[in-house]
């Protein structure tokens, strides 16, 4: 771990198990200082204060809902930033600002190099299979390595290079297709 990481990860870690056996005060303050690291993890990722906004919140309700599932011989950041990514990831399914993000990955499977329509891409996106989807979604909108999306679908890192390069040709493909 971090040298730079070992005292946010101690005291989240302690707050936590304080918080696990009824602590009031340290779940207050573990929330609190969540909610600032949660905050600066997303404004790097993502554009619109309203979603940022929104998305810590959600997060925060996440992290309340899972936090029996914290386990204190292991790490606390990869639990903190599993919840944030799932939460994100979800949130960019039920809300507009996900036709409005593909865009970034659109730029990515355009045939000719012009930006199409993010609605469009919207649409290319809903019709790829649900895995090369989430594929592009992990890897492309939320910048995990193929790593992490690997490991967060419980996948091969090699499946998940396939799957991205599956989904991008498909995208291309459909990309092609459309009249302009």
């Amino acid at each position: 771990m971090n040298d730079a990481r070992a005292p946010d990860e101690a005291r989240w870690s302690a707050w936590m198990l304080d918080a696990q056996s009824g602590d009031r005060r340290s779940y207050s303050k573990l929330l609190a200082e969540l909610a600032s690291v949660i905050h600066g993890y997303l404004q790097k990722r993502f554009w619109g204060d309203e979603f940022i906004e929104d998305c810590v919140q959600e997060c925060l309700l996440a992290i309340h809902q899972a936090r029996h599932t914290y386990d204190g011989d292991h790490a606390f950041r990869p639990w903190l930033f599993a919840i944030v990514r799932h939460r994100a990831i979800d949130m960019l399914r039920t809300r507009s600002t996900y036709r409005r993000a593909l865009g970034r990955a659109a730029q990515e499977v355009s045939p000719d190099g012009a930006m199409p329509d993010p609605r469009d891409a919207g649409e290319v996106l809903a019709a790829l299979d649900p895995n090369h989807r989430d594929a592009l979604v992990l890897t492309k909108l939320l910048g995990l390595s193929t790593r992490e999306a690997a490991q967060r679908l419980g996948i091969s890192e090699g499946a998940m290079k396939v799957r991205v390069h599956r989904a991008l040709a498909a995208a291309k493909k459909r990309l092609a297709a459309e009249p302009t």
